[in-house]
């Protein structure tokens, strides 16, 4: 009876540790189902980002070939300004020191902004001084001189030093020559057309799409000269847009 007992709770302590390892062996399948399950999961999240990388790559590889498709096409401006105008040589004598303009420049530049062409359409109007003349009929009296109204048109070659993004600020230098036509509104006085030639540099500020630019030229006219209001020689016609 004793030896029953025992073998009874050897065969209790036995079926235990069978159940006991049975648990084990369940939990360890739980756990190893879970660590196949966490790298499944790590593994797709490695494929997705190379993915992405690959996806970035591939966009970035796009946006450098679309800036130098960029970069290469000739890039085409058109713009409106204003300023003074001021007449140097002899004619500052015979005009108000500040006239004013209005200037179009159309234009298009090479790749790499550097070369470029340009047109101007502008208007300059030099103002004349009032003088003292004398009076056929004794005395002297004051009259005004009139004014030079210059309409010109001029093709430049343009020579760019940007300074900024494509697109963006630039010092620039230009030179070229064209027409200018004159229109004095001294009574008597006639209108000609004049050959020109003109010099310059300037800053464009801004950006691809918009800018503001700011310039400075010499204009020189040929076949000008003449005598003033008082009869006195003058010499050919130059003026500073």
């Amino acid at each position: 009876s004793i030896a029953r007992a025992e073998r009874m709770r050897a065969d209790s302590i036995a079926r235990a540790d069978s159940l006991a390892r049975i648990e084990q062996a369940r939990n360890d399948s739980i756990a190893r189902a879970n660590q196949m399950r966490q790298d499944s999961i790590a593994r797709a999240d490695s494929i997705a980002r190379a993915a992405q990388m690959r996806a970035d790559s591939i966009a970035r590889a796009d946006s450098i070939r679309r800036a130098e498709e960029l970069a290469r096409r000739p890039r085409f401006h058109f713009g409106v300004g204003g300023g003074v105008t001021l007449p140097v040589g002899d004619y500052k004598d015979s005009f108000e020191t500040i006239g004013y303009n209005a200037m179009v420049p159309i234009g298009v530049e090479w790749p790499n902004r550097v070369l470029g062409l340009r047109a101007n359409l502008s208007w300059n109007r030099l103002r004349g001084k009032d003088v003292t003349v004398a009076n056929p009929l004794g005395g002297t009296i004051t009259v005004n001189g009139g004014n030079l109204d210059i309409y010109g048109a001029m093709a430049d070659l343009t020579l760019n030093f940007p300074f900024g993004t494509t697109g963006g600020s630039s010092f620039y230098a230009l030179g070229g020559g064209g027409l200018n036509y004159l229109h004095p509104t001294a009574s008597g006085s006639k209108n000609e057309s004049k050959g020109a030639v003109e010099g310059g540099a300037g800053f464009n500020f801004g950006a691809a799409n918009l800018a503001l630019f700011l310039e400075g030229k010499y204009v020189y006219v040929f076949g000008t000269g003449g005598t003033d209001a008082n009869g006195n020689k003058i010499g050919k016609l130059s003026y500073i847009p």
